[in-house]
């Protein structure tokens, strides 16, 4: 005799996290950026000292989080917060955010997506260039 569920079983597909199989609650990645707010700011120079303030404090909590996970699961696990720091100490990216506060005047979390937005946009520029003038070679043909 099979045990009644009280809930019907859902099949979720997409890159696994780890092997096996997972039992317990789902949290869904939506693709996309959050909606951030455009507002204009009173006081520019605040506003840089405010994103410089963010910027180490989002520094600190990484940094912490990542001595954690070292602890608990080893230094290979930890190493991805590397990356994550340097991204904090990205002059292009972070010189990019502060000329964009200063030419619109607006707050540091929209100029800031704004700005990641036109990386973005850039590097999926690249990768259609590279992937549209690339040509498959085959035996019979001459390489370019």
């Amino acid at each position: 005799m099979q045990a009644e569920s009280s809930r019907p079983e859902i099949r979720l597909q997409g890159t696994a996290a780890a092997p096996g199989v997972g039992r317990g609650p789902a949290y869904l990645l939506l693709q996309g950026m959050a909606i951030v707010a455009c507002q204009k700011v009173p006081d520019v120079e605040a506003e840089l000292r405010r994103f410089d303030l963010a910027l180490e404090a989002t520094r600190q909590a990484i940094s912490k989080l990542r001595q954690e996970v070292a602890q608990s699961l080893g230094e290979s696990e930890a190493a991805i917060f590397d990356a994550h720091l340097l991204v904090l100490d990205d002059v292009a990216l972070i010189d990019d955010v502060s000329k964009e506060v200063r030419s619109t005047g607006f707050n540091v979390e929209f100029c800031f997506q704004e700005v990641v937005q036109r990386y973005i946009d850039i590097f999926e520029r690249m990768r259609t260039i590279s992937c549209g003038s690339a040509r498959p070679i085959s035996a019979t043909s001459p390489a370019a």
